[in-house]
């Protein structure tokens, strides 16, 4: 994110922006997993697998938009 924000500072710099600029990918929000507002829960109470899921393409997602960028 940090060399993307050097390279183009004028764009958007958020992960989940990323993925969907240079991968035409939508990402699993923290929203999905935990909601929002006074319906927000603590990610611990969720599902597990999805959490595994969501944790999982954080990193996958990271390695991809990696090489692009570089």
């Amino acid at each position: 994110m940090v060399a993307d924000y050097v390279l183009r500072p004028d764009s958007k710099h958020g992960l989940d922006a990323l993925a969907e600029e240079l991968l035409r990918y939508r990402m699993i929000s923290y929203e999905e997993l935990a909601g929002k507002g006074k319906e927000q829960k603590r990610l611990r109470n969720g599902s597990l697998p999805r959490i595994a899921e969501y944790a999982a393409q954080d990193a996958d997602i990271t390695f991809r938009v990696y090489r692009p960028v570089e």
